[in-house]
């Protein structure tokens, strides 16, 4: 007989024992390089990237800077308030801790004329996002001049997008930052009504935004599937 009809017969008479369906390969799919975000979670707990079955809710987010301009001005440039939205969520950090809102309902008192920049739609994993901004700015931390509402601000902008927030709208603080420094200027001017937070002096903003951004990318390495 011929290629296609030879059989094997394991007894006389029994079934021809033809070959089973072929089992595909196992492949393992690495997400797209925009969908990858960094480990935000410490050494010693683990990740739900590392953990088998486990994938953590990676949507596609449009990210907004919010900006109200204040009436007070330092050395002719205005300081500014500043918020993040996530798509209709925003987040902002106040001496209470960072707060979330629906809306950019903390500019609404303000009565300047608010600013939205687009940083266009990126993956988040909101818990994730939460939970490293929450380890840096925490309850108590907050200060006028050093550690506030705008350092919030550039720090989840590089979390979520990789990107600064622009130096101006940051301008007139970190004047006004140095030069309390070295001088007190703003503790007189505004009659000890601006006081040093003690809580706020180990941070450093381009310390806190260098770390953020080497996570973000030590992150697409690590969790990367190849």
């Amino acid at each position: 007989a011929g290629p296609e009809g030879r059989r094997h017969h394991s007894r006389a008479g029994a079934l021809p024992l033809l070959p089973g369906p072929r089992r595909p390969a196992k492949r393992t799919i690495a997400a797209p390089m925009s969908v990858r975000l960094a480990n935000p979670w410490p050494a010693f707990a683990p990740s739900p990237f590392e953990t088998p079955g486990v994938w953590p809710t990676l949507l596609p987010r449009r990210i907004h800077l919010v900006l109200t301009p204040l009436s007070i001005t330092t050395f002719g440039l205005p300081g500014y308030h500043s918020s993040v939205l996530i798509d209709r969520t925003e987040y902002l950090f106040c001496p209470g801790g960072i707060k979330k809102n629906d809306g950019a309902r903390s500019h609404m008192c303000l009565p300047a004329e608010t600013i939205h920049l687009d940083f266009g739609i990126h993956f988040v994993d909101l818990n994730a996002f939460e939970l490293e901004l929450s380890l840096i700015f925490t309850p108590g931390t907050y200060d006028l001049l050093r550690k506030n509402c705008n350092a919030f601000s550039d720090c989840a902008l590089v979390y979520l997008t990789g990107s600064r927030m622009p130096g101006f709208y940051r301008g007139a603080e970190s004047i006004a930052s140095v030069a309390d420094r070295y001088t007190n200027i703003v503790q007189t001017v505004t009659s000890n009504a601006y006081r040093p937070n003690p809580a706020a002096d180990g941070f450093e903003l381009g310390t806190a935004t260098v770390l953020l951004d080497r996570e973000r990318r030590n992150g697409v390495r690590r969790n990367t599937c190849i």
